[in-house]
């Protein structure tokens, strides 16, 4: 948070799901961060969100 309050961000990348803490807390998510980011009235010039599927296929 500080470096988007006090920096110029060109390009932020980040990935929706950051997964959990070391007691199965789950972790905020990009799409909080992208919140916070609007709700504060900042800005980031290009911003990539991503989302990792795993899938499992049996046969």
């Amino acid at each position: 948070m500080y470096l988007l309050k006090t920096h110029e961000v060109d390009i932020l990348s980040l990935d929706h799901d950051l997964g959990e803490d070391l007691q199965g807390n789950l972790l905020p998510t990009g799409y909080d961060l992208v919140k916070y980011i609007c709700e504060k009235g900042l800005r980031v010039f290009i911003l990539y969100m991503f989302r990792c599927f795993n899938f499992i296929i049996s046969m």
